[in-house]
């Protein structure tokens, strides 16, 4: 499957690449940044590859998947948005999380509203 990329009025939604890693991991390692997930411990290396992985994978087994959050402005991954199947529950989850530097300004909102 091809992986769609979706563009909003401010921002680029688009499949996720390894050389997104490093940017996703310094995200991760935000202040609070994961305060409201079952783990709130900053993630290492190897777990932020294996959720870029997991993610090119859900979207061939499920046709979705979470997607890269780019803001267009300047280029940056700002975090991710998507939608994830959830085996144990059998229901469908919009996820978000999004860079401490563009918080407030409406991007989940709007990144949430094109994933569906």
């Amino acid at each position: 499957m091809n992986i769609p990329t979706l563009t909003t009025p401010r921002l680029l939604l688009r499949p996720w690449k390894t050389e997104d890693a490093d940017r996703l991991l310094a995200i991760l390692q935000e202040t609070d940044i994961l305060r409201y997930f079952p783990r709130t411990a900053p993630w290492p290396r190897e777990k932020v590859d294996r959720y870029i992985t997991h993610h090119l994978s859900h979207w061939q087994e499920r046709g979705c998947g979470h997607w890269a959050v780019v803001t267009p402005a300047d280029g940056q991954v700002a975090g991710w948005n998507g939608l994830e199947f959830l085996p144990e529950t059998g229901e469908t989850e919009v996820a978000y999380l999004l860079s401490r530097a563009v918080w407030g300004h409406g991007y989940a909102t709007e990144a949430a509203q094109a994933a569906l």
